[in-house]
């Protein structure tokens, strides 16, 4: 089980003497390989394509305190994962070049500690869960990169579309 809750303490101090207050210690640790192939279909057409392995690793400890009460907290967990990307490159001369990107990329899950004392994380009616899962978006990218023969003009652009999934945002239940 990746979480625990105990009552007397998870290694922190308890926040402060105030009415609400936690305080809190995230640990993460990364770990990736990348690697990517490229491959000219012709002399103006190019492909590439490559992939990050990645393992995600996170810790958290919070100590809370609101009134007289206090909830101490600690859990970790580890996700692993890939992000994808290709790209297909049109370099109809020397001084240019059009491309399209398909790219998917991650951000790491957590726990959710903050809260009145009484709040329960088991993702009912008004609660949020304890743990919270990654969230990943993928990335379809089409642009130019032009400059004039003489190099003395130079013109990037590029348009961009975003499908983000499992959006995480911060939460406070009063």
């Amino acid at each position: 089980v990746p979480w625990r809750e105990a009552t007397a303490a998870a290694g922190l101090a308890p926040a402060t003497s105030g009415i609400y207050g936690e305080q809190r210690s995230d640990t993460v640790t990364e770990s990736a390989i990348y690697g990517e192939v490229s491959l000219n279909l012709t002399d103006s057409l190019s492909l590439s394509a490559g992939t990050r392995l990645f393992q995600y690793r996170f810790d958290t400890r919070s100590s809370v305190e609101e009134g007289a009460g206090i909830r101490s907290c600690a859990g970790a967990d580890v996700d692993m994962g890939f992000s994808p990307e290709v790209v297909v490159g049109c370099g109809p001369s020397p001084t240019g070049i059009l491309y399209a990107e398909a790219a998917g990329r991650y951000r790491g899950g957590g726990f959710n500690t903050s809260g009145r004392l009484g709040q329960t994380f088991d993702g009912s009616v008004d609660q949020v869960v304890r743990e919270y899962r990654p969230d990943t978006i993928w990335n379809y990218e089409v642009g130019a990169k032009l400059k004039s023969a003489d190099g003395a003009f130079r013109l990037r652009a590029a348009a961009f579309f975003d499908r983000w999934r499992d959006l995480q945002s911060d939460q406070f239940q009063t």
